[in-house]
């Protein structure tokens, strides 16, 4: 039985390109709504647009929209009304002023973020924008440190001087995601999206100093492990504990070697880490916890569930209505009903010696079923209802309420959350518990001890996947368990609820109180990424063109084919045991020259191309500008031929014993869909037998 490992592609490819890949990232910018005819800009500072060089652009609005005709776009304002094609990009000048040139968008998907202003957002770099099935698309292409501002920007915000080591760790972080980002695009258009899922990204704010500074100080840095770039995945705080990427994805912890199970002293020492707990004494009825006593005949009753202040009783279900009294914290009525449209209960009020109808916010108050015992702490509450399910057929009760809670002996984690030890993250709680219950007569029964009472602290969807909503704990924090612990020199237990986010990697909380304790931004990533290195690589930021010249005196290569696939970064459609020549011939460059290299950097003349071989694009200087690596599909072994070894790797790969490093997993993936598979393996085993080719 195959094991079938989901692998993200931007995990699979190598890092051997050439340096000056990493200067610029294209940035898909997302707008709000998606689809859009018109766009709304500012220009502040100097700009020259790409198709029409020669018009002088004033600094003020604009407008970019897409003719009735589909087919073009037009640059309305500051006098200027004029159809610039169907693709153009503002280019970003040096600008005289002592200011920072930008161009501002209106309406991204960031509008109400709180770095925009009035809805604009603004941003470095150069702007494209271009027609796609009639609406206008928008590229940010700018230089990857830059870049780098509106990422911590965005995951961070500009925190304290204190903080600026935590801000540094974000920074490498960011740099490294965004560079194998860079290194597996495959899209001619851009390299990454702007969203959290990728990395969010809000342009540039000047007066953020902290985050430049933090991106400056570490310029070019990235984590490394065994030569290549690490996945430095994050997240805002792991409630004391980092996760196995096994446990929480699925993935392969040997493929993460850097990426531990580790206690995490520093997340919980930070105060803005995000955790819930719910406390419960083991005296429940000699404790303020002791349940409210009905006296109450209705099916139904309301309980107020302020804890502190008095609520309003008004005449009517709104704030508009008079006010007829107060309710005190958790009081219980009669409920007559519940109004449709505002959510308010209307209630059975003492009032004057008799009883009048009242209405009380639902913000502020309960409906549940009427019983004689009920508990306001949900714990209790949860506790009262898993006791009534263990004790229903065997003792004479029918309904939760009629059970009160005298002690709680023992309350312990019950069944982990995943499978392999040392998680502090469970789904359930076992209790031990010290009853009395209301007899048919209404009398007490004598205290009798009911074992293994199982409360949830996860509960499962219609797929049988463990999920994080729940009636009482927040479904925005995922390590959940139970401890003893006291409060006000009461002993008892709590029911925990930690962990923003994922748990993987660094925590943003734990970076911040390391960097307050003194640690420095290369602690901080050693500590989360455990026996990896910073490596530098070269970013940096190109000189501004002035307006009228080039960017480069130097004509810049491309390259084109009419027999092979050119990708952002790699080349494809190789049929297998092609000759070098054959290979080479297929290649046309203009302004430039090509050259192959091996895996190793070896140059290689003849013999078949395989996967793992290197194409260099150099200008007429022989600076090489630009890479692409050879991908030849179900070639998992780089020597240009699909045999039964290439195979048997993909076997291994699948089975965990042997994984396929960089380009070679990308080659594995035959069927193009982003994962290797057994439906991979499958396929190279078709191949073999002349049933059905691999497509290149």
């Amino acid at each position: 039985m195959f094991t079938v490992i989901i692998i993200f592609i931007f995990n699979l490819l190598p890092t051997t390109f050439a340096a000056d890949d990493y200067k610029t990232i294209r940035v898909r910018i997302t707008m709000d709504p998606a689809n859009i005819k018109t766009a709304s800009i500012k220009l502040n500072g100097d700009y020259m647009l790409s198709t029409a060089p020669e018009l002088v652009l004033p600094q003020g609005d604009y407008t970019v929209a897409v003719e009735p005709d589909n087919a073009n776009l037009r640059l309305k304002g500051q006098g200027i009304d004029q159809v610039i094609g169907p693709d153009a990009t503002f280019v970003r000048l040096k600008y005289s002023s002592s200011t920072v040139s930008t161009l501002s968008i209106k309406n991204t998907v960031y509008k109400d973020h709180y770095v925009s202003v009035n809805d604009y957002l603004d941003y470095l770099g150069n702007m494209r924008f271009h027609i796609s099935s009639g609406n206008i698309l928008i590229t940010n292409h700018i230089p990857l440190e830059q870049y780098l501002y509106g990422v911590v920007s965005a995951e961070m915000g500009n925190w304290a001087e204190k903080y600026i080591e935590a801000l540094k760790a974000q920074a490498v972080c960011a740099r490294g995601y965004a560079i194998r980002k860079i290194q597996a695009s495959t899209s001619k258009d851009f390299d990454i999206g702007d969203r959290s899922n990728e990395q969010a990204y809000v342009g540039f704010k000047s007066n953020y100093t902290n985050v430049i500074g933090a991106v400056d100080g570490t310029k070019g840095q990235v984590v490394t492990y065994g030569g290549s770039i690490a996945q430095t995945y994050y997240a805002a705080s792991n409630g004391g504990q980092t996760e196995w990427i096994s446990n929480v994805w699925g993935a392969s912890d040997a493929s993460y070697p850097y990426i531990v199970q580790k206690d995490d002293p520093y997340d919980v020492k930070n105060t803005s880490s995000w955790t819930e707990e719910f406390f419960v004494p083991k005296a429940v009825e000699e404790s303020d916890y002791k349940a409210l006593v009905s006296d109450e005949v209705s099916e139904y009753i309301v309980r107020i569930t302020t804890e502190t202040s008095n609520l309003n009783v008004r005449s009517g279900p709104t704030t508009d209505y008079e006010i007829i009294g107060k309710a005190g914290p958790d009081e219980i009525f009669e409920w007559v009903s519940t109004d449709e449209q505002t959510g308010w209960h209307k209630i059975k009020y003492p009032k004057d010696g008799g009883l009048v109808e009242g209405y009380v916010s639902n913000n502020y108050s309960e409906k549940v079923l009427n019983g004689h015992f009920i508990y306001s702490d949900p714990v209790l509450k949860d506790l009262q209802t898993r006791a009534y399910e263990n004790m229903k057929g065997s003792y004479d009760v029918t309904a939760a309420t009629q059970i009160k809670i005298i002690t709680i002996t023992s309350l312990v984690n019950g069944q982990p959350r995943w499978s392999n030890e040392g998680s502090r993250s469970f789904v359930t709680a076992k209790a031990e518990l010290i009853l009395q219950y209301e007899k048919p007569d209404k009398s007490l029964s004598d205290p009798v001890t009911v074992k293994d009472v199982t409360i949830d602290l996860m509960n499962k969807n219609d797929d049988d996947k463990y999920v994080y909503s729940h009636h009482y704990l927040n479904a925005n924090l995922r390590m959940r368990g139970v401890r003893a612990a006291s409060r006000d020199g009461i002993e008892g237990f709590e029911v925990t609820n930690a962990r923003f986010g994922h748990g993987i990697g660094m925590s943003q909380r734990g970076a911040q109180q390391m960097a307050v304790e003194g640690k420095t931004y290369q602690e901080i990533l050693s500590f989360y990424y455990v026996g990896t290195k910073l490596t530098t690589f070269e970013t940096s930021v190109p000189e501004l063109p002035n307006r009228g010249t080039a960017p480069s005196t130097t004509p810049v290569p491309t390259v084109a084919s009419t027999t092979l696939k050119i990708q952002a970064n790699s080349i494809t459609g190789v049929s297998e045991k092609t000759e070098v020549s054959v290979f080479m011939s297929g290649l046309k460059v203009t302004n430039g020259t090509a050259s192959l290299v091996t895996a190793a950097n070896k140059a290689k003349i003849s013999g078949a191309v395989g996967t793992g071989d290197v194409v260099h694009i150099k200008d007429p200087t022989g600076k090489i500008t630009k890479s692409y690596t050879v991908v030849i599909y179900g070639d998992t072994n780089g020597d240009g031929a699909i045999t039964i070894a290439d195979l048997l790797k993909v076997q291994r790969h699948l089975l965990d014993v042997s994984k396929l490093p960089g380009v070679y997993s990308s080659a594995a993936d035959v069927s193009k869909d982003n994962a290797v598979t057994i439906a991979d393996l499958l396929r190279i085993q078709r191949h073999l037998l002349d049933v059905s080719k691999i497509a290149q």
